[in-house]
């Protein structure tokens, strides 16, 4: 509707353009097959969707609009224009010659969206002499018929004077002769002509020519002629103002397309309007971690994490057994429940005390215990001399820490001290009470070794006469006592005095049996453990503890502290004192030894018979 309105308002500017503009419709096509830009098919657009009008613009059967008398001829020299039967006609002669006209389209159509989309043009031919002389014809016969020449060339050009489009027709080789014969004058072939413009133009004129000749030269009016000719042009709004997207050669159709695909989908391109937004909304509803403004991100965030470590938060699954299992394994003593739970003992004093929790028991080391309320805070230091100087400011944080560092050293240093003081002189028997009371426990789960070991190449002798000798009679082989009994029975074969004397030899030798196997038994006693190692094996256990705790830690500040505690562990040496040690003089620790002398090297070298070996093992030189 609003096209037709526009072409409306077109036409009421254009004095030329009459109400007689033809709406076209879906069947009207064209006759050489061209395709409309608009419907991309041969034929017009339906006029509700698009209108397509067809205005005369040429009419030789009236004076309104231009006609043959409005054209000229190229020569002058035979063809012209007669009234016959009253219709002007074009009869060409035997000289060739070209009628032309140019019509000029107006402005204001042009200047108001309109394009042109093609034209019509309809005209009657005549060709029905093929007169010759002697034969004589200036063209190739066709069945032996010398038929005149005529043809037809339509020409648009835009304002600047350009070629836009060219279309040509050639009626050389038809014979009209008695073509129509139902008409009054059956020698006039109709020709009606419908094309479309390859894409719609800005055409500012059309011209029209038409060339001929009489072929066989006769003088006079025996060549081609033409009548009621009437000329059109197809015009219609420009599409591509109105529908961008319409073909990929509008001007704009590459903004419209990406409009369009932006519009169907924001992510089709980064620099979509709303890309940000739906690509935040796709990656999260494929996965709510991706952000967290995500819907459900806390949700998958917390099952995440617990799935990693159950210890994440208290809502976690299983958070309450992996956090009594954290603590066993930091602290055996956190629960009675813990797999490696060390029950109190009872002392001699009938009071309980648990000897491993006293000997191992550190500052905590984990919380903000060692900051006091007492640590200065950072304070300016403003200098007293007359040069510039930045104040010095000491940072809070770094008190803290360095503070919570040395306490933790003093603590160690003041342990280990009160252990070398109690090994050192006055204290020693209450200390080897206490140590071997700490490390009952330890030396229960220790393997027991045998008291006693029989040494087999160690013989010791058992005098009956000085100690008294225990003969254990299970230890008595089998075997030899089965080896005097056998000698027994073969002498008790050789006669003498009986089973009297037989009983006597086998009780004599059991027991000769049994004092040798006593000579071969050795006492060993398991040497008790000193105080030193005592000390080592507590150090030893704290440190493994102390190595747990630290896997558990989440800060670094955290464990920093936990590795000093634990240097102090390993570099303490019980019983070791570095100021009784001499000082290792490095500087003169190895001997000194002469220089090499390369004497040998120097001759060989300043030898001149060198230089000729050279040249006999490489006569091209080095390369």
């Amino acid at each position: 509707m609003v096209q037709s309105l526009l072409a409306a308002l077109v036409l009421v500017f254009c004095c030329s353009f009459s109400s007689n503009a033809q709406t076209l419709g879906t069947k009207d096509c064209s006759t050489d097959g061209s395709v409309n830009f608009i419907t991309g098919t041969t034929c017009a657009a339906d006029p509700s969707t698009h209108l397509q009008q067809k205005q005369p613009v040429f009419d030789s059967t009236q004076n309104t609009l231009p006609n043959f008398n409005s054209g000229s001829f190229n020569s002058g020299a035979g063809a012209n224009i007669t009234t016959w039967r009253g219709n002007d006609e074009l009869w060409f002669q035997h000289t060739q010659d070209t009628w032309q006209l140019s019509i000029a389209i107006n402005q204001a159509l042009r200047s108001s969206g309109i394009k042109i989309d093609g034209y019509s043009m309809q005209l009657e031919v005549f060709n029905k002499n093929h007169n010759t002389i002697g034969g004589s014809c200036s063209v190739a016969k066709i069945n032996g018929l010398c038929l005149d020449v005529l043809e037809l060339k339509v020409t648009g050009y835009d304002a600047a004077g350009n070629q836009v489009s060219l279309d040509t027709y050639d009626w050389s080789g038809l014979n009209t002769h008695n073509i129509n014969p139902s008409a009054s004058d059956p020698n006039w072939s109709q020709q009606n002509i419908f094309s479309w413009a390859a894409t719609q133009l800005e055409v500012a004129n059309v011209q029209v020519e038409i060339f001929g000749y009489d072929a066989g030269y006769w003088s006079g009016n025996y060549g081609p002629r033409v009548k009621n000719m009437v000329g059109s042009v197809i015009y219609s709004a420009d599409i591509c103002a109105t529908n961008p997207l319409h073909d990929a050669t509008c001007p704009n159709y590459v903004n419209a397309l990406f409009n369009q695909q932006c519009t169907q989908n924001p992510l089709y391109d980064p620099s979509c309007t709303g890309y940000q937004q739906a690509n935040t909304q796709q990656q999260c509803s494929a996965n709510p971690l991706y952000d967290p403004s995500c819907t459900g991100y806390q949700q998958a965030n917390l099952v995440q994490q617990c799935l990693y470590d159950p210890l994440y938060d208290v809502q976690c699954t299983g958070y309450n057994q992996a956090y009594f299992d954290q603590q066993c394994e930091m602290d055996s003593q956190y629960d009675t429940s813990c797999p490696n739970y060390q029950y109190n003992l009872v002392g001699d004093d009938n009071m309980e005390y648990n000897p491993i929790a006293e000997v191992l028991e550190t500052p905590d080391y984990v919380t903000n215990e060692f900051v006091t309320t007492d640590v200065p805070i950072a304070e300016l230091v403003v200098p007293t001399d007359t040069f510039a100087q930045e104040p010095e400011v000491v940072m809070q944080e770094e008190i803290q820490q360095d503070y919570a560092a040395q306490l933790l050293e003093d603590n160690i240093e003041a342990e280990i001290a009160l252990l070398e003081a109690e090994s050192a002189g006055g204290g020693e028997m209450n200390m080897d009470d206490n140590i071997e009371a700490e490390l009952a426990e330890l030396e229960n789960e220790t393997v027991e070794e045998e008291e006693i070991v029989l040494s087999e190449n160690t013989i010791e002798e058992c005098n009956p006469d000085e100690q008294e000798c225990v003969v254990d009679e299970e230890e008595v082989s089998e075997n030899d006592t089965e080896e005097t009994v056998e000698t027994v029975e073969s002498k008790d074969g050789e006669g003498g005095d009986g089973k009297t004397n037989q009983e006597d030899d086998i009780e004599k030798e059991i027991a000769a049996l049994k004092a040798e196997a006593k000579t071969n038994k050795k006492i060993v006693k398991k040497e008790p453990l000193t105080k030193n190692d005592k000390i080592r094996m507590l150090l030893a256990k704290k440190a493994d503890e102390l190595t747990k705790k630290m896997e558990n830690l989440a800060t670094l500040e955290q464990q920093m502290l936990v590795q000093r505690q634990l240097l102090a562990l390993i570099s303490f040496v019980p019983g070791f004192d570095y100021n009784d040690k001499d000082v290792i003089d490095l500087a003169n620790f190895y001997p000194d030894k002469p220089t090499v002398d390369h004497q040998f090297s120097r001759w060989f070298l300043n030898d001149p018979n060198f230089g000729a070996m050279e040249d006999l093992q490489y006569p091209n030189g080095f390369k």
